[in-house]
């Protein structure tokens, strides 16, 4: 795998493949159990206190937008992402990136791009890589 261009300026390393993870380009450490609920739990509760996330922060009520669901077919929100948490569904900080990437492309594929809810996304998304960076993963 290290022969594809790419792939270790994405952060692979062969622990991380053993292990099953795939760090972000700049990530200092891998966090597992209490410690990677304890962080996503924290970047969850800083993103839903920021003004911009509210367009996210709950999932879209198919009684106030009739279509989104017959666009969107994986539909996600802060608070699915919270119950995804409190059920243990995260085991790395990639599938919870993952499903940052997830709301935003949702977002962008159901709004227009310059519309305040794509900026809002940008912003959350911003907010949160930055938060996991700062914390080193």
């Amino acid at each position: 795998l290290t022969e594809i261009r790419g792939v270790l300026e994405a952060g692979f390393t062969s622990e991380s493949h053993a292990r099953g993870y795939c760090m972000a380009k700049g990530a200092t450490r891998i966090i597992e159990g209490e410690a990677l609920r304890a962080l996503l739990s924290e970047t969850l509760a800083a993103a839903i206190r920021m003004e911009p996330s509210w367009p996210f922060r709950e999932e879209v009520k198919a009684s106030e937008v009739p279509d989104y669901h017959t666009v969107i077919k994986d539909p996600i929100a802060l608070s699915t992402m919270q119950r995804r948490l409190a059920d243990g569904f995260y085991k790395t900080v990639d599938q919870f990136r993952s499903d940052v990437a997830l709301m935003v492309d949702n977002c962008k594929e159901f709004n227009p791009k310059d519309s305040i809810y794509c900026d809002c996304a940008q912003q959350v998304f911003r907010f949160i890589d930055e938060f996991l960076r700062n914390a080193g993963v």
